[in-house]
């Protein structure tokens, strides 16, 4: 978690070093990693953030804790197959929006697998068409895994609009009746 939350800050620094050989930047004492947890810091986030999933890697320290905590403890605090199911999303959902909306600044909120994916979707369905399957499959995550309904949305707006028609509807009966009364007095 140190190393991710460092690299959000410290990764322009690092970016350069980070291009040289795994040896050359390990081994050579002259290079130093402005990263939090230095040089093994820098590398291991550079990997799962720039090159993996963005910010979206934070799911990775999540899990990490629950299957630690459950090991240690012997104790679930919330159910782990459950909680990869939906931090698989997560990780694939998380990375495509921070690419889509930040695909030609702050790359790496997104991380390359997120940029790559955004490049050919956006080269299939466009950038539009890329929103809206973003937004269905986000939509579809939630009605699959909280088996949620929106029916119960749409009829509440339905029953809304008929009541709003019956007032409505009330209302013209009502001027009728009040200006044929009108009528019969003068």
């Amino acid at each position: 978690m140190v190393a991710f939350s460092s690299f959000l800050f410290t990764w322009e620094a690092d970016q350069s070093k980070l291009e040289l050989s795994v040896g050359d930047f390990l081994w050579d004492p002259e290079i130093v990693a402005e990263n939090w947890l230095g040089k093994f810091g820098a590398a291991v986030a550079h990997v799962f953030i720039y090159k993996w999933f963005g910010i979206a890697s934070f799911i990775f320290v999540v899990l990490t804790f629950l299957i630690g905590f459950k090991i240690l403890f012997k104790i679930s605090l919330i159910p782990i197959r459950r909680s990869f199911r939906i931090s698989f999303f997560g990780l694939i959902f998380t990375s495509l929006l921070m690419s889509y909306f930040f695909n030609q600044s702050l790359f790496f909120l997104g991380g390359g697998f997120g940029y790559q994916v955004n490049i050919w979707l956006q080269s299939v369905i466009g950038f539009i068409g890329t929103g809206f399957f973003i937004i269905f499959s986000f939509l579809t995550f939630l009605t699959v895994s909280f088996n949620l309904s929106f029916a119960e949305i749409f009829k509440k707006r339905e029953t809304i609009t008929t009541t709003d028609e019956d007032v409505t509807n009330d209302n013209a009966v009502t001027n009728a009746f009040h200006s044929n009364n009108e009528a019969d007095l003068e």
